[in-house]
């Protein structure tokens, strides 16, 4: 039978990145609400161990963090130069890929930890 099929070969394809990304939500107060996953890290953990390789975050939680995290340090140039609309302004194609997002969360996630490093 398999040499009158004439078996087509089969390649394995590895994928490292979710085509779309998963939104969280907690279940409080009977009723389902949005959870930014960095509500659920505890600060001495992540001091230690760094942030999870797997702890993604959309791009509304992206812009969240950056929002959040300037209300707590201020004015600071390295985080400054992170706002969406500063680090994306030499995009001339109307559009954010995943891979600009992903590049966009790396960089907001170094200079977060830079921050805990810096004990600011």
């Amino acid at each position: 039978v398999n040499q009158k099929k004439g078996n087509a070969p089969v390649e394995r394809v590895v994928h490292t990145e979710r085509w779309n990304d998963l939104y969280k939500y907690i279940w409080a107060g009977n009723e389902l609400m949005p959870l930014h996953p960095f509500c659920c890290l505890i600060e001495s953990s992540v001091r230690q161990h760094g942030l999870a390789s797997d702890l993604t975050l959309t791009p509304q939680e992206m812009v969240q963090l950056w929002s959040e995290v300037g209300k707590v340090v201020g004015a600071r140039k390295e985080w400054q130069c992170l706002s969406p609309k500063e680090f994306f302004s030499g995009h001339t194609r109307g559009f954010i890929t995943k891979l600009d997002a992903r590049e966009y969360e790396r960089k907001l996630k170094d200079v977060f930890m830079q921050f805990l490093k810096d004990n600011i």
